[in-house]
């Protein structure tokens, strides 16, 4: 599909774009068509900022082609009289330094910290019901142990001397016994699935 929109040209930081017919699957600043005007953003004092020719805008819509969101606005810049042209500069101006302040403010909210707002009776009220909690609290600690000691249920149970605990200790096996884990299996003897074949031998005595 034929499509009417911009190509980069310029150097870094300083852009400027052709208005080219060219076809919808190349790359941007790939081949074209024809060039029908250019667009300079950054134009000072006498440079033209926007230059597009209408007529071949119009042959070409005609023919099927489309434009882009930015060429659309642009040929509707290009037909502005001074005066319109003048006032939608000074709106774009403005809602720039819109945003700046926007930004500005922003800045100075995140860095400033919130002075601490003054205690109402609402917030004592709060203040008062959460320390009642906390009371309660200490009442029902726990009793101090002195240092090194230890609750009876975490003690561990004095054995007597020589003795090992019940889940510690070895069972005991008769002689000449040993333990399931380390008696080998007693595997069964392979069966022979095959007929056993004459010696070398007995073929060579039969031959003779």
């Amino acid at each position: 599909m034929v499509t009417i929109r911009l190509s980069r040209s310029g150097a870094k930081k300083k852009p400027f774009f052709h208005i080219t017919v060219t076809d919808s699957r190349k790359p941007r600043d790939g081949r074209f068509i024809e060039r029908i005007g250019y667009f300079n953003p950054i134009a000072k004092g006498k440079e033209v900022r926007l230059k597009v020719d209408h007529e071949r805008i119009d042959y070409w819509l005609g023919v099927g082609a489309s434009l882009s969101d930015k060429v659309a606005l642009l040929v509707k810049q290009s037909k502005f009289t001074p005066e319109e042209q003048e006032n939608y500069f000074k709106f774009k101006e403005e809602k720039r330094i819109k945003i700046l302040s926007k930004k500005k403010e922003k800045a100075l909210k995140e860095a400033t910290p919130e002075p601490e707002a003054e205690a109402t009776p609402e917030a004592e009220a709060e203040a008062e019901a959460e320390a009642t909690p906390e009371a309660e609290a200490t009442q029902n600690q726990k009793p101090k142990l002195p240092q090194n000691q230890k609750p009876k249920l975490l003690q561990k149970p004095k054995l007597p001397q020589n003795q090992k605990p019940k889940l510690l200790q070895k069972p005991k096996l008769p002689q000449n016994q040993k333990p399931k884990l380390l008696q080998k299996p007693k595997l069964l003897q392979k069966q022979r699935s095959y007929p056993r074949t004459r010696s070398r031998s007995y073929s060579r005595s039969r031959r003779s």
